[in-house]
C-alpha cells in the first residue's frame, strides 16, 4: 500500500475506530460507575493497565463484540492506574489483567452475589473472567447479552409476585421505582408506608425486624417501602417537601383526606396532591398510628405518651391545696362543779391516861 492510499484510509479508520470506541465507554470515577449500574440491566466492565500487553491484544475484539451487543450490554472500561477507582478494582477481587466483569441486578445461577455500597444499596451479582481469550469471551458477551422480552419478562415477575410474600419492603433506589411501588399500592387500594434510613443509623437497624413484622402483620391494607436518606435521587422530596431530618423517619401517604395528615403536592410521585404524615422515631405513638392508618378497629382510641429523646422525667404533679373549711364553734357545755365537801373535824375522845404507879 502506498502512501497515498494511507493519506486517503486514514480518516475512514478513524471513524470506524470512533464509532466502535464509543460503545465502550471510559470510566471516570465512582459517581459515573454507579449511575452506569443503576440505569442498565447488564454491564460488562474490563478492568485493564496501561501496562499490559494482552489488555491491548483484547481492545478491538471487545469494541466489535460491545457494538454487537450494544442493545442489550452496556460495556465500559476500568483503568488500574485510576486513582479514583483503585478501591473498586480491589472489592471486585481483581488480581490480573484483563478481567472482565459481568454485573447483573437479579439474582443468576452460576454469578456471585457481592455488596458493594459505594456501587448500590442491594446486592449485585457478578461473573469474572480473567484473561483473554477472543473464543471464550464471544461466547460470554452473547449469553450474558441474552434478554429476555419484556413481556415475558413481566409474566415471569408476575408468577413470582404471586409467590412473594405481600408484605415485601422494597429498597426503592430512585424516583421512578417508588412512583411504580406507590401506584401499584393505590390500585390495590392499600395506603402507603415509606421508612427512611441510612446506613450508618443504629437504630434504623436495629427496628428493621419488628418494623418488617409489622407490615407483614397490616399487609392487606398498606404496602411499604424503604429509603436511603442519603440518596441523592430522593433529596429533594426528602429535604424540601417532606423535611425529614432525623432516621429512622416514617412517611404515611393515603389518597384520602385524614386527620392529623397534611395535603402536600408531590408530582414526582403522583399527578393529584396526597394527604401526608411524618412521624420521627419508633415509638408506641409510630406503631398506635401504623394500627390506624390500618384500619385496626378501636387503634384511635388508644393512649400514647409522648418520650422526649432526653428521656426526662416528667415532673411530679403538685398535690392540689387543700380547701380551708371552717368550722362553727360548738358551745362546750360547762362541766358542773361537784360541791366541794365540807370538812368536818370529828371530835376525838381522849384516850384515859394509863395507869401509872406512883412513888408517892
Amino acid at each position: 500500500m502506498n502512501y497515498r492510499s494511507m493519506v486517503y484510509l486514514a480518516p475512514l479508520a478513524l471513524l470506524l475506530s470512533v464509532s466502535v470506541k464509543a460503545n465502550v465507554e471510559e470510566m471516570a470515577d465512582v459517581g459515573h460507575l454507579r449511575d452506569i449500574i443503576r440505569n442498565n440491566e447488564n454491564v460488562v466492565i474490563k478492568m485493564y493497565a496501561d501496562w499490559c500487553g494482552h489488555c491491548k491484544h483484547a481492545a478491538i475484539p471487545f469494541k466489535e463484540l460491545a457494538t454487537e451487543h450494544k442493545e442489550n450490554v452496556k460495556a465500559v472500561a476500568i483503568n488500574h492506574d485510576n486513582d479514583d477507582l483503585k478501591s473498586i478494582v480491589k472489592k471486585f477481587g481483581v488480581n490480573g489483567f484483563p478481567t472482565f466483569i459481568f454485573i447483573k441486578k437479579e439474582k443468576v445461577d452460576g454469578y456471585e452475589q457481592i455488596t458493594i455500597k459505594e456501587l448500590s444499596s442491594s446486592p449485585l451479582y457478578i461473573k469474572k473472567m480473567v484473561g483473554f481469550s477472543h473464543e471464550d469471551l464471544k461466547t460470554r458477551m452473547k449469553e450474558f447479552g441474552t434478554k429476555v422480552k419484556k413481556a415475558a419478562r413481566k409474566a415471569v415477575h408476575a408468577v413470582k409476585s404471586a409467590f412473594e410474600k405481600p408484605f415485601a419492603l422494597n429498597h426503592a433506589e430512585d424516583m421512578e421505582e417508588l412512583k411504580e411501588d406507590l401506584a401499584t399500592a393505590f390500585k390495590n387500594n392499600k395506603h402507603f408506608v415509606i421508612k427512611v434510613e441510612t446506613e450508618w443509623c443504629g437504630a434504623c437497624k436495629a427496628i428493621a425486624p419488628e418494623f418488617k413484622e409489622m407490615m407483614e402483620k397490616h399487609h392487606k391494607a398498606l404496602k411499604g417501602a424503604i429509603l436511603d436518606g442519603e440518596n441523592k435521587e430522593f433529596t429533594a422530596l426528602l429535604g424540601k417537601k417532606l423535611k425529614v431530618q432525623a432516621y429512622p423517619t416514617f412517611i404515611f401517604i393515603r389518597q384520602d383526606k385524614a386527620p392529623g395528615y397534611e395535603e402536600i403536592d408531590l408530582t414526582e410521585l403522583h399527578e393529584k396532591p396526597l394527604y401526608v404524615k411524618t412521624i420521627r422515631g419508633f415509638s408506641e405513638m409510630f406503631k398506635r398510628d401504623l394500627a390506624v392508618l390500618a384500619g385496626v378497629p378501636g387503634a384511635a382510641s388508644i393512649t400514647v405518651t409522648r418520650i422526649t429523646e432526653k428521656d426526662e422525667k416528667a415532673p411530679a404533679k403538685a398535690k392540689p391545696a387543700k380547701k380551708h373549711v371552717e368550722k362553727k364553734a360548738v358551745a362546750k357545755k360547762a362541766a358542773t362543779k361537784k360541791p366541794a365537801k365540807k370538812y368536818v373535824k370529828k371530835h376525838v375522845e381522849p384516850k384515859a391516861e394509863p395507869e401509872v404507879c406512883s412513888q408517892d
